[in-house]
């Protein structure tokens, strides 16, 4: 049985998992795969010392780009030039290279006559990427970043 624990935002509490997994595990015999990330997974759930982590890597370019399910996105990077930029910004993440094949109308990657509007998906998907990376680290900076952001907003 796999058990997905979601991302945990920053204060918010860890998933209770840690009795559910013992509940499968003991009382029915079954064999529990927790995924989730250390930030997400309660300290509790790996002291018993009956568990195997795995950790996953992020995956090579190569790896992503023999991914099956995202041939025609790599190739359309690929023929584009975006494949390196693409994977500077996303890296090693096959979920992210899914979140852009969902946010690429994946119709248009078929059709060259659309080709703009594909890269210009794809930069702003990209654009998205950083400014949320971005944003997250100048919130995580300091503790009045709220209200100056606020002052700004308000004074524009």
């Amino acid at each position: 049985m796999v058990i997905r624990v979601p991302e945990r935002q920053i204060g918010q509490n860890y998933a209770d998992v840690t009795a559910a997994v013992r509940a499968l595990a003991d009382d029915f015999g079954l064999r529990v795969i927790v995924d989730g990330s250390p930030n997400s997974l309660p300290p509790e759930l790996l002291t018993t010392k009956r568990q195997t982590v795995i950790d996953v890597e992020p995956m090579s370019k190569e790896q992503i780009q023999s991914i099956p399910e995202l041939k025609g996105l790599i190739d359309f990077l690929k023929n584009h030039n975006l494949d390196e930029p693409v994977w500077k910004v996303l890296g090693g993440s096959p979920a992210d290279y899914l979140k852009l094949k969902e946010y690429v109308n994946e119709n248009l990657l078929l059709y060259d006559a659309k080709s703009n509007e594909v890269v210009d998906q794809v930069k702003n998907h990209v654009h998205s990427v950083l400014s949320h990376s971005l944003n997250k680290n100048v919130f995580k900076s300091s503790s009045n970043t709220d209200n100056i952001i606020k002052i700004f907003k308000e004074k524009k």
